[in-house]
């Protein structure tokens, strides 16, 4: 076996404990936001209604409530999207030689379809993934590679760590990663994460 191939052998794996346990999790979750959405949304429209029938409803209270469904929405996506769906489609493997790398199941997935439809079944294919990624001995062909830890905020529900990666196309770059509190081991990670911190100096 050549170095290569010694190098992206596993022998530690990060993944989010929920994604371990139950299959399509996030694509249930993410049906469970949509839904979410349309609720508040409806019951704006509702209110507005009310308002109209007793005669309150003008053109101030059309553009308040245009401006408040759309802050919702884009809060309510926007925050799941950051804070909940990328923590768990990423996978952290630790190499024998101790090289730290991650993946997004997300990357490489074609999309077939636009708009909801096709974030749907992109989320639907990353749950298959998750699932492939739990049983891998070695380390996918697209994981990056994080060769130092720039900075690491810690809050309640997560963390975030700024890392210098080496993509799995061999660019360099600095991309931010979002570490969910529900990791399986996540004491252990933050250890490795740390680690490559101090050695950045």
């Amino acid at each position: 076996m050549g170095n290569f191939e010694q190098e992206r052998y596993i022998k530690k794996k990060w993944m989010y404990s929920k994604s371990r346990k139950h299959n399509h999790k996030m694509f249930i979750e993410l049906i469970l936001l949509i839904l979410t959405i349309l609720i508040l949304c409806s019951i704006l429209i509702f209110a507005s209604q009310v308002l109209m029938k007793y005669g309150l409803y003008n053109l101030n209270a059309a553009l308040f409530f245009m401006l408040v469904m759309g802050a919702l929405c884009f809060a309510l996506a926007v925050y799941y999207a950051n804070r909940i769906m990328v923590p768990q489609v990423l996978v952290f493997f630790l190499t024998e030689d101790r090289h730290l790398f991650y993946i997004d199941a997300r990357n490489g997935i074609e999309f077939v379809n636009r708009g909801i439809i096709g974030v749907l079944q992109t989320y639907w294919r990353a749950d298959k993934r998750l699932n492939q990624f739990r049983e891998a001995r070695e380390v996918p062909a697209l994981a990056n590679d994080i060769l130092c830890v720039k900075n690491i905020r810690t809050r309640r529900k997560d963390t975030s760590a700024v890392c210098y990666v080496r993509r799995w196309n061999g660019k360099l770059i600095n991309q931010t990663v979002f570490i969910d509190n529900n990791l399986l081991d996540a004491a252990s990670l933050m250890q490795e994460l740390e680690f490559r911190k101090k050695s950045a100096g």
